[in-house]
């Protein structure tokens, strides 16, 4: 294997480590499953993950916000399918995840299919972690 092989198998790697991330049931409140994930990639060529963490109040959404800012305005611009998951204390309000799931939607195209899970995690103690890919086409580039 050359060294851009390797370079591809390792990306890859991480990919399916996220996706398998966010599918995570055994912890989940609301999950994201395979079903979801692929009819999120379903016609898609392109994807991209981000990822943001946060403390405090409205951490949820502030971490959804550093998730949204790692894409750039391209990218967003071309995502018309999105797979979201929220790591987050059990003592999170939903009004507060619904939140987070709004200002990601803004960042995207407006009919873009948006798809997301909720976990908890015992070692968040107030706001928590978002992981977010997106899914889009070549044919959709600005």
């Amino acid at each position: 294997m050359d060294k851009q092989e390797l370079q591809m198998a390792k990306k890859l790697n991480a990919s399916f480590r996220v996706l398998d991330a966010i599918s995570d049931m055994n912890s989940s409140y609301i999950h994201v499953d395979w079903s979801d994930i692929k009819a999120a990639m379903d016609g898609n060529d392109l994807a991209w993950s981000g990822a943001g963490q946060a403390e405090g109040t409205d951490g949820i959404v502030e971490a959804a916000k550093r998730a949204m800012a790692s894409f750039s305005d391209d990218s967003l611009k071309m995502m018309n399918a999105v797979c979201i998951s929220f790591a987050c204390s059990a003592h999170e309000k939903l009004q507060k995840v619904t939140r987070a799931v709004d200002e990601i939607r803004a960042c995207v195209q407006p009919d873009a299919m948006i798809v997301w899970g909720m976990m908890f995690d015992g070692q968040i103690d107030s706001g928590g972690k978002v992981t977010v890919i997106g899914f889009g086409r070549c044919s959709d580039s600005v």
